[in-house]
């Protein structure tokens, strides 16, 4: 159960991570240094905090390659769900498909 905790917040950090190093452009457009000194300051946090649960995880996993597994596939289904939620992007079903058949994979592990 740890090991799913750990390889669950590491890949919500790694998810995170790239929405805020994302605004750095709009504030270095904007000329706002202090905005932007802050995005990146939270994103490296957010990268940082990743790799501190994903090393945790690696000592409470059974299997190096189940927790490789999961931290490469989570990401790309929560930031998926992210890009609803914050971008309004429509997901078509090819996209949910392959959104259901990473999430069996992952189940099968």
């Amino acid at each position: 159960m740890i090991c799913f905790l750990c390889l669950l917040l590491s890949s919500i950090f790694w998810t995170i991570q790239p929405i805020f190093n994302s605004r750095v452009k709009d504030h270095y457009a904007s000329q706002d240094y202090s905005s932007m000194g802050q995005s990146l300051f939270i994103g490296f946090t957010m990268g940082l905090a990743g790799t501190a649960f994903f090393i945790l995880a690696t000592s409470y996993c059974d299997s190096l390659s189940k927790a490789v597994a999961y931290t490469y596939a989570l990401p790309i289904v929560l930031s998926t769900v992210a890009s609803i939620f914050l971008y309004n992007e429509v997901i078509g079903p090819e996209k949910w498909f392959g959104i259901t058949l990473i999430l069996f994979g992952l189940y099968l592990i």
